[in-house]
């Protein structure tokens, strides 16, 4: 048995700069913005490109926390104009239809007037994205029941040549044969899931083709 080589511990010095390497990642990753787009920043513009992306509102917090090392303060007024021109873009039932196809969350960020169209399509979206999980889902079962399928036949052909081999005991006969009708029984359980599950599939594909003909968009 090979046993495997003990991994030391870092030294001090790596373990140091491992720790460093991690900050600065951490730090890296949470900022929103850079200190040249930070001092440079149209707020407006920025305000714009969050609500189109569906970002909710609270999204100068991110921003405000890193220019605040740089000593810039977002202005809020323009921010806010920009983010409401960005959710017109982004609360339409198209933009809605894709976010739920995509099986992603509705954060809520539509005003009244526009979030009835939107999760019209944001709806129509998740059905079809719930079918298309299914169908992939039952596509998964079936492939794993055929390869357990081709697995047992390959047994019950080896038990079946031990079977008829000579010099094979009575008794190792005797276990050879049950051993083939517990995998003859199994073959046939597995058969009958996969035909369950084909069924189930193409229900949904069916199902999955007629929402895709209503999309509209």
């Amino acid at each position: 048995m090979i046993i495997p080589r003990a991994v030391p511990p870092p030294t001090p010095n790596r373990a140091l700069g491992l720790w460093t390497t991690l900050v600065i990642m951490a730090l890296t990753g949470c900022a929103t913005l850079d200190e040249s787009e930070c001092r440079h920043a149209d707020w407006r513009v920025i305000g714009f490109e969050d609500g189109a992306a569906g970002e909710p509102p609270s999204r100068v917090g991110s921003h405000r926390s890193a220019c605040a090392e740089f000593g810039v303060t977002p202005d809020l007024a323009a921010y806010r104009q920009g983010h409401r021109e960005g959710l017109a873009q982004f609360c339409t039932p198209a933009r809605g239809y894709e976010l739920g196809r995509r099986g992603k969350d509705y954060e809520g960020v539509c005003p009244r007037a526009l979030e009835g169209g939107f999760l019209d399509g944001y709806d129509l979206g998740r059905r079809v994205h719930d079918y298309q999980r299914e169908v992939r889902r039952l596509g998964s079962a079936i492939r794993a029941d055929q390869r357990r399928m081709e697995d047992i036949r390959d047994e019950l052909a080896t038990r079946e040549q031990e079977l008829v081999r000579d010099g094979t005991s009575r008794d190792a006969r005797r276990a050879l044969l049950e051993q083939i009708k517990d995998l003859q029984g199994e073959l046939g359980e597995l058969e009958a899931e996969t035909l369950a599950y084909e069924r189930q599939r193409a229900v949904a594909r069916d199902r999955l083709e007629d929402l895709k003909a209503i999309v509209p968009y």
